[in-house]
């Protein structure tokens, strides 16, 4: 079921034009810039890959706020992601996985991040997730602090009324899309 249905959103997202998911990031963009996010220094994203959200955007604005942006790096060898800082969008190089990550210098831990935006595949309304199958962001998120908000960043078509979900998938507790923040 999980595969059939992630492989469906993965088609549908696919098939957007570059005009539709550069006009969907920037309102999803103007939805971050509105928020209050003062209370917050430190903030995890991901570089989109393949159709997802535009994440460049959110990272020069984050940057230009004189925020601190970390990024995930892949460990192949143990099915990790390790988290560091940058400060330039020129500090990526492009993965094997064809995704730009961060260099392995300025690693940081889980509990330095204030704020986590989150990739998905698809989201429940009630904030399930349904990720690309390899539980990096699974293992990853069961290891945050209680307060940390965890926020799904998807196109709207990718929020469902229902994901399968077993019982390590970690939920996020709000959702960030084209039609704004919604807390699940």
């Amino acid at each position: 079921m999980k595969k059939q249905l992630r492989n469906a959103i993965i088609q549908k997202r696919l098939g957007l034009t570059a005009e539709d998911v550069h006009r969907k990031s920037q309102e999803i963009l103007s939805h971050i810039q509105a928020m209050n996010l003062d209370a917050y220094q430190s903030f995890l994203i991901f570089m989109d890959f393949r159709n997802e959200v535009e994440t460049s955007p959110i990272i020069r604005y984050l940057l230009a706020e004189n925020k601190q942006v970390v990024l995930p790096r892949v460990q192949k060898e143990d099915h990790q992601l390790s988290l560091h800082t940058i400060s330039d969008l020129d500090d990526l190089v492009l993965s094997s996985y064809g995704i730009l990550e961060p260099h392995e210098d300025r690693q940081v831990d889980l509990s330095s991040v204030d704020y986590i935006f989150v990739p998905g595949v698809a989201f429940s309304t009630q904030g399930r997730r349904l990720g690309y199958g390899g539980g990096f962001y699974d293992r990853l998120l069961s290891t945050k602090g209680k307060t940390t908000p965890t926020v799904g960043l998807v196109f709207d078509f990718q929020i469902l009324d229902h994901v399968p979900y077993e019982d390590h998938d970690v939920c996020v507790e709000a959702l960030l899309s084209e039609s704004g923040y919604r807390k699940v």
